[in-house]
Protein backbone atom coordinates (compact mmCIF):
# COMPACT_ATOMS: atom_id res chain seq x y z
CA UNK A 1 0.00 0.00 0.00
CA UNK A 2 1.16 3.34 -1.18
CA UNK A 3 2.21 6.01 1.71
CA UNK A 4 2.11 9.36 0.62
CA UNK A 5 3.44 12.87 2.27
CA UNK A 6 4.16 16.04 0.66
CA UNK A 7 4.47 19.45 2.33
CA UNK A 8 2.18 21.65 3.17
CA UNK A 9 1.52 24.74 0.88
CA UNK A 10 4.29 22.30 -1.99
CA UNK A 11 2.66 22.70 -5.05
CA UNK A 12 0.25 19.51 -6.32
CA UNK A 13 1.67 16.95 -8.86
CA UNK A 14 0.10 13.46 -7.97
CA UNK A 15 -0.88 12.08 -11.21
CA UNK A 16 -0.66 14.48 -13.63
CA UNK A 17 1.25 15.45 -16.16
CA UNK A 18 3.68 18.79 -15.29
CA UNK A 19 3.08 20.32 -11.61
CA UNK A 20 -0.16 22.28 -11.00
CA UNK A 21 0.91 25.97 -9.26
CA UNK A 22 -2.47 26.96 -8.67
CA UNK A 23 -2.90 23.86 -6.29
CA UNK A 24 -1.12 23.02 -3.14
CA UNK A 25 -0.65 20.15 -0.69
CA UNK A 26 -2.65 20.11 2.93
CA UNK A 27 -1.87 17.17 5.56
CA UNK A 28 -0.13 14.89 3.46
CA UNK A 29 1.81 14.31 7.03
CA UNK A 30 4.45 11.59 7.64
CA UNK A 31 5.10 10.27 10.79
CA UNK A 32 6.94 13.27 12.10
CA UNK A 33 7.86 16.64 12.17
CA UNK A 34 3.95 17.96 11.11
CA UNK A 35 2.56 21.05 12.74
CA UNK A 36 0.01 20.12 15.69
CA UNK A 37 -2.32 21.85 17.57
CA UNK A 38 -6.47 21.75 17.78
CA UNK A 39 -9.12 22.27 15.17
CA UNK A 40 -12.15 24.20 15.41
CA UNK A 41 -14.53 21.14 16.17
CA UNK A 42 -16.84 22.71 13.13
CA UNK A 43 -13.80 22.65 10.64
CA UNK A 44 -13.34 18.85 11.53
CA UNK A 45 -16.96 18.33 10.64
CA UNK A 46 -16.97 20.32 7.41
CA UNK A 47 -13.69 17.79 6.18
CA UNK A 48 -15.77 14.59 7.36
CA UNK A 49 -18.64 15.65 5.46
CA UNK A 50 -16.11 16.46 2.49
CA UNK A 51 -14.96 13.31 2.71
CA UNK A 52 -17.68 11.23 2.32
CA UNK A 53 -17.84 12.64 -1.33
CA UNK A 54 -14.15 13.57 -1.91
CA UNK A 55 -13.80 15.67 -5.04
CA UNK A 56 -11.31 13.09 -6.11
CA UNK A 57 -12.39 9.78 -5.19
CA UNK A 58 -9.36 6.76 -5.32
CA UNK A 59 -9.70 3.47 -5.03
CA UNK A 60 -7.34 1.88 -2.71
CA UNK A 61 -6.27 2.78 1.12
CA UNK A 62 -2.60 4.02 2.49
CA UNK A 63 -0.85 3.74 5.68
CA UNK A 64 -1.02 6.30 8.07
CA UNK A 65 2.94 6.50 9.01
CA UNK A 66 2.07 8.27 12.20
CA UNK A 67 0.07 5.29 13.28
CA UNK A 68 3.08 2.71 11.91
CA UNK A 69 5.01 5.12 14.51
CA UNK A 70 3.22 4.75 17.25
CA UNK A 71 2.67 1.14 17.29
CA UNK A 72 0.00 0.30 15.89
CA UNK A 73 -0.16 -2.82 13.21
CA UNK A 74 -0.18 -1.79 9.01
CA UNK A 75 -3.74 -3.05 9.26
CA UNK A 76 -4.78 -0.69 12.24
CA UNK A 77 -3.12 2.18 10.59
CA UNK A 78 -4.68 1.73 6.85
CA UNK A 79 -6.99 5.18 6.10
CA UNK A 80 -8.91 5.71 2.78
CA UNK A 81 -7.61 6.90 -0.41
CA UNK A 82 -9.13 10.01 -1.92
CA UNK A 83 -8.95 13.75 -2.09
CA UNK A 84 -10.83 16.66 -0.91
CA UNK A 85 -9.86 19.92 -2.57
CA UNK A 86 -10.68 23.31 -1.11
CA UNK A 87 -10.76 26.52 -3.17
CA UNK A 88 -8.22 28.82 -2.11
CA UNK A 89 -9.04 32.55 -0.97
CA UNK A 90 -7.99 34.95 -2.86
CA UNK A 91 -7.38 32.56 -5.23
CA UNK A 92 -8.18 31.12 -8.51
CA UNK A 93 -6.35 27.79 -7.24
CA UNK A 94 -7.35 25.03 -5.03
CA UNK A 95 -5.95 23.20 -1.71
CA UNK A 96 -5.80 19.53 -2.13
CA UNK A 97 -5.80 17.54 1.05
CA UNK A 98 -6.49 13.52 1.57
CA UNK A 99 -9.22 12.31 2.74
CA UNK A 100 -7.49 10.80 6.08
CA UNK A 101 -6.78 14.45 6.71
CA UNK A 102 -9.66 13.93 9.12
CA UNK A 103 -7.92 11.18 10.71
CA UNK A 104 -4.58 12.77 10.89
CA UNK A 105 -6.52 15.44 12.90
CA UNK A 106 -8.31 13.54 15.39
CA UNK A 107 -5.64 11.07 16.00
CA UNK A 108 -2.73 12.69 15.75
CA UNK A 109 -3.81 15.94 16.05
CA UNK A 110 -2.49 17.37 12.93
CA UNK A 111 -3.00 21.14 12.54
CA UNK A 112 -3.71 22.15 8.86
CA UNK A 113 -2.19 26.08 7.85
CA UNK A 114 -4.25 28.77 9.39
CA UNK A 115 -5.05 29.73 5.57
CA UNK A 116 -6.44 26.32 4.74
CA UNK A 117 -8.76 26.61 7.64
CA UNK A 118 -9.95 30.12 6.64
CA UNK A 119 -10.84 28.86 3.30
CA UNK A 120 -12.39 25.82 4.55
CA UNK A 121 -14.54 27.85 6.72
CA UNK A 122 -15.91 30.00 4.02
CA UNK A 123 -18.19 27.00 2.69
CA UNK A 124 -18.78 25.38 -0.66
CA UNK A 125 -16.55 27.40 -3.12
CA UNK A 126 -14.28 24.68 -3.91
CA UNK A 127 -17.19 21.95 -4.52
CA UNK A 128 -16.77 21.94 -8.01
CA UNK A 129 -19.32 19.14 -9.06
CA UNK A 130 -17.39 18.70 -12.52
CA UNK A 131 -15.50 15.64 -12.85
CA UNK A 132 -11.82 15.78 -11.55
CA UNK A 133 -10.52 15.15 -15.05
CA UNK A 134 -12.31 18.29 -16.64
CA UNK A 135 -10.39 20.81 -13.58
CA UNK A 136 -7.52 19.13 -14.25
CA UNK A 137 -7.94 19.75 -17.89
CA UNK A 138 -9.22 23.14 -17.55
CA UNK A 139 -5.98 23.69 -15.11
CA UNK A 140 -3.39 22.44 -17.43
CA UNK A 141 -4.68 24.48 -19.95
CA UNK A 142 -4.13 27.39 -17.73
CA UNK A 143 -7.69 27.75 -16.62
CA UNK A 144 -7.79 28.40 -13.38
CA UNK A 145 -11.10 29.49 -12.63
CA UNK A 146 -13.33 27.29 -10.91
Amino acid sequence: MPVMQHNDLDVYNRSVPHALPSVLYVGWIDQQGYPTGSVQTECLDRLKKLAVDPFRSIRGKVICRACLAAGLSERESIQPEGEIWIQRLNSAGFYAAPVAICHYIETHKYKPPKEFIDALKVGDRGRDKRRFADVIDDLLAGKNSP
